[in-house]
């Protein structure tokens, strides 16, 4: 079906798929120009205070992921923004007194929480964090 829509909709991409040559460089100058974009981007870093955790999880793996967020605010000792659940909120404030919270409803997720919608990437945009370490692992911490 995809083929379909490509040799109505883009004509171009079959013309760059038949040559091989072609398609070598088409996706070699992609290449180039999204490690350009990333040289770009590296010369505006975000503050180094901030530093966001990602602990989209369900209650039971909220309590397994203190250890892990207690050694990493030994260890950064900056601003700290965990991005969890509204339930998981509680959990944490019992464990950590100094650390901020964003908070992203399930509503704000598509396709049964595997993507997020725009409204929870503004959300995650406003933190602005230098670092993000992500104890979900998931399609959900993902986008």
């Amino acid at each position: 079906m995809q083929m379909k829509f490509a040799k109505k909709k883009f004509p171009i991409t079959k013309f760059i798929n038949r040559f091989k040559i072609i398609s070598l460089t088409v996706n070699t100058l992609f290449y180039f120009l999204l490690i350009i974009i990333r040289k770009f981007n590296s010369l505006y870093p975000y503050s180094t205070e901030n530093l966001a955790i990602v602990g989209l999880h369900k209650l039971g793996d909220t309590i397994f992921t203190i250890p892990a967020i207690k050694y990493i605010t030994e260890l950064y000792k900056d601003k700290i923004t965990i991005i969890c659940f509204p339930e998981s909120v509680p959990i944490y404030q019992l464990a950590f007194n100094n650390v901020k919270y964003c908070t992203l409803n399930h509503k704000e997720f598509h396709f049964n929480e595997r993507i997020a919608k725009t409204v929870a990437k503004k959300k995650i945009k406003k933190i602005k964090p230098s670092i993000v370490i992500d104890l979900t692992g998931s399609m959900i911490s993902a986008s």
